[in-house]
């Protein structure tokens, strides 16, 4: 899907840390006198190297950012690489470090892709705080007994999260396009309306220009979002 929508996929450091953490438990409960250092904690040193950069740039541009992960955090990803690829077989099939192991280097071109730009994150647990609310409500109605039902959940959702997205009251939004919705029965034209605006930028200043077209636009766009 990536490929298609031409989409740059960024790993998560944060599951493959927790991979190496099981690991390390793992090895710690066999090792009874407690004096042995696992491969997966040598990984976790190398990975909290990486978490502590982020420490110390969090707050700085973007641009800034970027120039020092390039100085810092390329090398020691660079380390941490040679490192997984010189000890990978040296692990036992099956366990949970090998395991780990090879969940990085499978995903390195992913997990390392955060350093190309100054604005990206080194883990996804904002994104998926963001979503936690929605996942959790989903998962507690579970179910849709028609497509129909799918589709409007889909654009309840889509109405919703647009508007926490944008920083939009989602309460007033709702009320605004409810109200609206009665003089609104030719779906095709408002999906042609909805197409014409070519950045979000637009559709804001739409937006905020008039009163009366707050809950056009909205209304347009959430049912062409849920019917794309």
């Amino acid at each position: 899907m990536c490929r298609a929508k031409d989409i740059t996929r960024i790993g998560c450091w944060d599951h493959a840390r927790r991979k190496f953490v099981e690991a390390s438990k793992a090895a710690q409960g066999k090792d009874k006198k407690g004096k042995v250092v696992s491969r997966a904690d040598v990984a976790l040193g190398h990975i909290n190297k990486l978490y502590a950069i982020e420490r110390q740039i969090k707050g700085l541009s973007d641009a800034e950012r970027y120039r020092i992960r390039q100085a810092k955090s390329l090398p020691q990803l660079k380390t941490l690489k040679t490192w997984l690829e010189a000890n990978v077989r040296k692990v036992m099939k099956g366990s949970l470090t090998r395991k780990a192991m090879e969940y990085t280097l499978n995903q390195w071109d992913y997990l390392v892709g955060y350093c190309e730009r100054g604005d990206l994150q080194i883990s996804n647990v904002l994104a998926e705080n963001a979503i936690r609310p929605f996942a959790v409500g989903r998962r507690a109605w579970l179910f849709s007994d028609t497509s129909r039902g799918a589709r409007a959940s889909a654009t309840c959702y889509s109405l919703i999260e647009t508007a926490r997205l944008t920083a939009w009251n989602p309460r007033r939004i709702s009320s605004l396009c409810w109200s609206a919705l009665h003089t609104h029965r030719r779906w095709r034209r408002l999906n042609s309306y909805c197409r014409e605006m070519r950045s979000w930028s637009r559709l804001q200043k739409r937006w905020l220009s008039s009163a009366e077209g707050k809950g056009v636009d909205l209304v347009a766009l959430t049912f062409y979002r849920a019917d794309s």
